[in-house]
């Protein structure tokens, strides 16, 4: 017998292994559900943090609450390392051989609606935040009927429920099923708690046909319903699951979603603690600190209260309290908060001017120091997206706009998509910018139309004829006022 079966049954041990897989996933969604309220600001944590401040100071609890003082630092860390796509990326399309579609092809401008029709750029962008927020996100594509467009969803992991596959555990492609949770219309998706139902995906085969991708709605239960929307139809046409997982780095054996960084939340949770408690003794005048004259027996085991009205009874005439002047020495906190933060941006791959807000008159060279922590991050990013995950979404939009009914979506059935972000600048100045722009088109390494190209996205044609056109505008301009 197995070693591990000893004194109990197999089927008691993995009743035993289910129940610690279940706790395990509950905390870990707990945690995904308190870094998102931090990040929003939903309340839900401020009323942790009050419950937490009444149990370390329950003398001044009252006092502590309505000092209340937070700094969203959840936020801050990740909207900075998440900004891949402030500046969205080129893209633009090539045909089954790889080749750049001439400029006079059709599938550029259906290209350009799909992109705007979906708002590709924002979802990115939001998928992205999720993602460092969470470890973890995912892109839900749903077929828009009546508009007749592709709808894209940004969705954080553990609102989805997944029946991994036995040989592919750690691929969500390859899911036996995937469900989501939803209210009362398909296109707004809630938390698994406050779930009425749920639309489930799954690959259905038989012996005479290939696999065909079957979506019905569920109940709260997971009971089908007994008649389902005949609009879900549409999608047994799609050939893999429109889901889209961007995660960061692999993960350890079968587990589909990394775990979370607890980090940022108890960051956040220190910082809160801290600046709440500056902002009660910067007000030293209302709550005074105070001295007994006497020993403790004599004072009584309660400890005196020392919110502004608090009334000690003595039951001595010759015993007193004094109050004693309390300095805030606010400077020094504030610097040790300010140390604290730019350590805390150092190890999330921040530069330490992160949370600094001080002017300051830096080199090029001190500049780029500064960010370098942030482009090498950067980086990174662009070597895991361009890929993998932006090659990963543009077949799903492909085939949602297809079946969709998407104007012109046909053009875009064998075409490919190449991605190019933009390089990561060190913040110059204007004046500092064009001086270098002129050095770079003086020595030939560029020109006016390339900066056109890379900053407008245009084509380079569109882009010689603007600069041309600007150039005679100006030199028509000067002349008029020199006459």
């Amino acid at each position: 017998m197995d070693p591990i079966f000893i004194g109990q049954s197999a089927a008691a041990w993995a009743e035993g292994q289910r129940r610690a897989r279940r706790a395990v996933h509950t905390a870990w969604a707990g945690r995904c559900e308190a870094l998102l309220d931090r990040y929003f600001d939903n309340g839900e944590y401020e009323q942790t943090l009050k419950e937490r401040l009444r149990r370390l100071y329950p003398n001044n609890a009252d006092q502590m609450v309505e000092n209340l003082l937070t700094l969203n630092v959840v936020r801050k860390v990740v909207d900075t390392k998440a900004k891949l796509y402030r500046r969205p990326p080129r893209r633009w399309l090539l045909d089954a051989e790889a080749a750049a579609l001439p400029p006079d092809h059709g599938g550029h401008r259906i290209f350009a609606d799909l992109v705007r029709a979906t708002r590709l750029n924002t979802r990115m962008k939001w998928l992205l935040r999720t993602r460092e927020l969470l470890g973890a996100a995912v892109l839900w594509g749903q077929i828009d009927g009546r508009r007749r467009v592709p709808v894209l969803t940004v969705l954080p992991p553990h609102q989805l429920v997944v029946e991994q596959h036995p040989d592919y555990p750690g691929s969500l492609a390859d899911a036996v099923s995937i469900a989501v949770p939803v209210g009362g219309a398909a296109d707004s998706p809630l938390s698994a708690a406050e779930a009425v139902g749920y639309v489930r995906y799954r690959f259905t085969s038989d012996a005479q046909g290939p696999r065909r991708l079957v979506v019905e709605r569920l109940d709260a239960d997971f009971v089908p319903w007994p008649e389902q929307p005949p609009e879900l139809g549409v999608y047994a046409g799609l050939p893999e699951y429109p889901f889209v997982l961007f995660r960061k780095g692999e993960t350890f054996g079968s587990e589909l979603f990394p775990d979370v960084p607890r980090s940022l939340l108890l960051m956040a949770q220190w910082l809160d603690h801290e600046l709440t408690r500056g902002a009660l003794n910067s007000r030293q005048t209302d709550f005074p600190a105070y001295v007994f004259n006497g020993s403790a027996e004599e004072l009584g085991a309660a400890n005196p209260a020392t919110g502004a009205g608090a009334v000690i009874c003595l039951n001595d005439e010759e015993k007193h309290l004094e109050s004693l002047a309390v300095d805030p020495r606010e400077k020094e906190r504030n610097q040790n908060l300010l140390f604290m933060l730019k350590l805390f941006a150092q190890m999330n791959d921040l530069s330490p001017s992160a949370f600094t807000f001080d002017v300051e008159l830096l080199s090029g060279t001190a500049k780029f120091h500064d960010k370098q922590p942030e482009i090498e991050y950067r980086e990174d990013l662009i070597d895991q997206l361009t890929p993998v995950e932006e090659d990963a979404v543009w077949p799903m939009m492909r085939q949602l706009a297809r079946l969709a009914g998407f104007p012109g979506a046909d053009l875009l059935e064998s075409c490919r998509l190449s991605v190019d972000f933009p390089q990561q600048v060190i913040p110059l100045s204007r004046e500092e910018e064009l001086k270098n722009l002129a050095r770079e088109i003086g020595l030939g390494l560029r020109s006016a139309a390339d900066e056109l190209v890379d900053r407008y996205g245009i084509e380079p044609e569109e882009a010689r004829r603007r600069v041309t056109e600007n150039l005679r505008l100006s030199t028509s301009a000067e002349t008029t006022g020199g006459s």
